[in-house]
């Protein structure tokens, strides 16, 4: 998992990307991953199970 980590961290780039760019430019922010999550958490709790 380590591995993946630092090759998805260097993957991150400048600008904010939103977890679903369908879904309208609001949400809080996540600084390590520059990502804007403009989805409900639960949400991404149930994809993460469905993928498990």
């Amino acid at each position: 998992m380590t591995t993946f980590i630092r090759f998805a961290q260097k993957k991150v780039n400048e600008k904010y990307n939103l977890i679903d760019p369908q879904e309208d430019d609001t949400g809080h922010f996540n600084s390590r991953w520059r990502l804007r999550i403009n989805v409900p958490e639960e949400d991404i709790l149930s994809m993460s199970e469905k993928t498990s």
